[in-house]
């Protein structure tokens, strides 16, 4: 999505201050050369779901510690505010499983930031949708792994499509922006299931967002490589983001360039305030409780993977990221691991 679009969309959601402040960050841009310090925070408020997914990149999370209170959250609204931090995302697991996720929500600036929740859709009833867009909810993205009821809901559980289908067009009708997310591995790029999923999109007017399979959660084992999109599926699906714009991955919507945005533009707290560059990348550079979100994400930004932002997603099209780092989470049911831990050479 471009600038100018970017501007037009959020000037449709009534959010003249956050134009405003993505103008002021252009502006300093074209003088300086030099990018703040944030694009977007991705707040997991909780692990919990109601569904089992296949591919849940989530099920080797440990909680071991003590949730965020609603004041801890308060804290990082006030630090999302200090940095004019334009985009909160808010995910999990399920976020709408989380009994405190409106308290959590009402904590932020609605008028200078926007906000969306990552959902599965089955819980996002119209009640629910009107609630979250008064609590100043811009955008819905929403799950979906098929085309078809038979396609998705053998991944997902029985009658999640139809639910799912519902969400989009209630929150649309509502005038809530929707966008369905998909983890698009190689079975799926090679067996038509995404280009089904293309024409989806097309019918519901809505964009598609795609997200690598990579091997982490439930697909951390031998057989991961089955899942890992080849150079070739990658080109392909380069191919059909020039074919279709409303396509588009992680790479893309960076303030500047197209690159993996985790720990420079972007980055996690976990639902126990773990703070990592990206969910599939299981490492945790400290904890927001103790250090400040800027502390944090500076040392991510000393990681060079994370400095130079590559042109790929690193957990799951970098070879030297996939054969020297992941593995390292492999078996383990306590991540994120400390990053120390996980980047040492």
């Amino acid at each position: 999505m471009s600038f100018v679009r970017k501007l037009r969309f959020i000037v449709s959601r009534g959010k003249l201050a956050l134009a405003m402040k993505l103008a002021r960050i252009s502006v300093k841009r074209m003088i300086t050369g030099s990018n703040p310090p944030f694009r977007q925070i991705e707040l997991q408020t909780t692990y919990a779901c109601n569904l089992r997914c296949v591919h849940c990149s989530a099920a080797s999370f440990s909680q071991v510690k003590a949730p965020l209170s609603i004041a801890d959250y308060a804290d990082i609204a006030r630090q999302c505010r200090e940095h004019r931090i334009p985009m909160v995302s808010f995910t999990g697991g399920e976020p709408l499983c989380d009994p405190r996720l409106d308290e959590i929500i009402s904590q932020f600036d609605t008028g200078s930031t926007l906000l969306s929740v990552t959902t599965n859709g089955t819980l996002l009833t119209e009640q629910r949708i009107r609630k979250l867009k008064a609590l100043g909810v811009d955008a819905f993205v929403i799950s979906l792994d098929g085309p078809t009821p038979e396609i998705n809901d053998p991944i997902r559980g029985e009658g999640v499509y139809s639910k799912v289908i519902h969400a989009v067009e209630a929150a649309r009708s509502l005038g809530v922006f929707v966008m369905l997310i998909h983890a698009l591995s190689a079975n799926s790029m090679r067996n038509g299931v995404f280009d089904g999923l293309i024409d989806l999109a097309m019918r519901l007017d809505v964009p598609l967002h795609v997200s690598l399979a990579a091997p982490v959660g439930n697909w951390a084992d031998s057989t991961a490589e089955n899942h890992l999109l080849s150079s070739l599926d990658v080109k392909l699906l380069t191919e059909r983001q020039k074919r279709h714009p409303f396509l588009r991955r992680d790479l893309d919507g960076n303030y500047s360039g197209r690159g993996c945005p985790a720990g420079t533009e972007r980055f996690v707290i976990s639902p126990t305030g773990e703070v990592m560059g990206c969910t599939k990348i299981q490492a945790t550079f400290g904890n927001i409780r103790e250090r400040s979100m800027l502390a944090l994400r500076d040392d991510m930004a000393q990681i060079e993977v994370f400095r130079t932002s590559p042109p790929l997603c690193l957990a799951a099209e970098d070879t030297v990221f996939l054969k020297t780092y992941l593995p390292r989470l492999y078996g383990r049911k306590d991540v994120p691991i400390p990053a120390d831990e996980f980047f040492m050479e």
